[in-house]
């Protein structure tokens, strides 16, 4: 499977949009042609690997919450982006930090339900070694900013080291779950579809296309509630993500 290809580049911008960096990136001035460029990259390098995991394991809705949780969530924005330093740094701001954390798990299902409309179902070998070692490539490339990857990741276990512990104790416990009890039913369906699926996934892309930080807190707020809803229903959950 080709890195640059449609349902890598969709999947690519449709992370980048419902995890809210169209939200963040114009208000914080991140959105330059450089910076632009630089985020395209990493999700593009992500979305490679999930997908590949994706299709390895035959993710149901709730495993690829679980995996996204480990991956994005702690490793990518808390250890190496440093953002799980921010309770330490900035303990007043410990609920949003949270709630971050949790709306950054959930995106993956709602992005992929689009994918899936959008994008033909894989049909190409596994390149899951393939996506793991891009995906690390590009952090190395990364860390010489400083503000993202092994270096980053180092000082936020530093300042952070209780609450990074904790994390990454979350993490594997997702991971270990994720693989080993919740599995795909055997007549889960290949996706979910609904009518207020449809509404809830339109509703979200409007609300991160919006370059405002009002408005990411609306889609922090309204992805949690909207992934509460549908992961509380066993249909959802089961599901696979992708054909």
């Amino acid at each position: 499977m080709s890195l640059i290809n449609k349902r890598n580049i969709i999947g690519c911008y449709l992370f980048l949009l419902l995890v809210g960096e169209v939200n963040v990136g114009f208000a914080n001035g991140l959105f330059t042609p450089v910076g632009f460029f630089v985020l395209s990259g990493m999700y593009l390098a992500y979305f490679f690997l999930i997908d590949n995991l994706v299709a390895k394991y035959r993710l149901n809705n709730l495993q690829l919450l679980l995996v996204n949780f480990a991956l994005y969530s702690v490793l990518i924005t808390g250890l190496l982006h440093g953002e799980l330093a921010n309770y330490i740094t900035e303990p007043n701001n410990n609920l949003i930090t949270t709630l971050i954390r949790v709306q950054c798990s959930i995106f993956p299902i709602f992005a992929y339900y689009l994918i899936n409309k959008l994008t033909p179902k894989r049909q190409d070998k596994d390149n899951l070694k393939l996506s793991i070692v891009i995906f690390f490539a590009y952090i190395a490339l990364l860390t010489p900013t400083g503000q993202f990857g092994f270096t980053k990741m180092f000082e936020t276990l530093k300042t952070a080291f209780p609450i990074s512990l904790f994390f990454i104790t979350l993490a594997m416990a997702a991971l270990v779950i994720a693989f080993t009890k919740f599995r795909s039913a055997p007549n889960s369906k290949v996706t979910y579809s609904s009518k207020s699926l449809n509404l809830t996934v339109i509703l979200l892309i409007t609300i991160a296309a919006i370059p405002s930080l009002i408005a990411f807190l609306a889609l922090v707020v309204s992805m949690i509630a909207g992934g509460i809803y549908y992961l509380s229903k066993p249909k959802f959950r089961n599901s696979l993500v992708a054909k």
